[in-house]
């Protein structure tokens, strides 16, 4: 039989959990991942405006002159479409960073407990490969997060001492690095990696 575990909220991983604020050489890495992701999405950006200006253009002609005014709706809808459309692209890529520099707010927790994997189940999208979650010393779960992987997850609870965020994910086993906060990124890198399955000691 499945054993059923008790997962913690966020007031009570507050209230149970050891946690500690980010340090500064982690900050660090989080604002230049975000400052990366922003130095990318300044090219749709600029193709917004590019758009906008265009569009802004032909309504212009329109008022100028109205025997032009169909064409210029027509094509002008086409540049506000265009618009539109590479603002939600340059919003989409500035999501993840912002919310994790958002995080850097919040509490990194640290237990001494478990690192358990799990391959998905019936509410898993199928880009999901499994769960990974850190369970406290008495097997509640402190906080579980979708893995992509290229491969399904197995089951597995293995001894390990955790620090993880929320957002992030786990960010040290035993003192060992998962990789999701690297210790260090080039100039322009693209923000913080997304979460991961950690590898496990045998």
């Amino acid at each position: 039989m499945q054993r059923s575990f008790r997962y913690l909220t966020a007031a009570q991983r507050r209230s149970l959990l050891i946690r500690r604020p980010w340090t500064e050489a982690e900050k660090r890495i989080v604002v230049q991942g975000f400052w990366g992701r922003a130095a990318i999405a300044i090219e749709p950006l600029l193709g917004a405006v590019v758009f906008l200006g265009l569009a802004v253009g032909m309504a212009l002609k329109a008022v100028h002159d109205s025997r032009e005014l169909v064409d210029a709706m027509c094509i002008g809808g086409i540049f506000a479409l265009a618009c539109v459309s590479f603002l939600i692209y340059a919003v989409c890529l500035m999501l993840g960073p912002f919310r994790a520099l958002l995080s850097t707010s919040q509490p990194i927790f640290i237990v001494d407990g478990y690192v358990r994997s799990r391959p998905p189940d019936e509410r898993a999208s199928d880009e999901c490969s499994g769960f990974v979650a850190v369970l406290t010393a008495d097997s509640q779960v402190a906080c579980e997060w979708p893995a992509h992987a290229d491969r399904p997850l197995e089951t597995s609870v293995h001894p390990a001492h955790v620090e993880f965020s929320e957002y992030g994910g786990i960010h040290k086993i035993d003192g060992q690095s998962t990789g999701v906060l690297p210790s260090f990124m080039p100039a322009l890198s693209v923000g913080v990696n997304s979460p991961q399955p950690p590898r496990l000691k045998d």
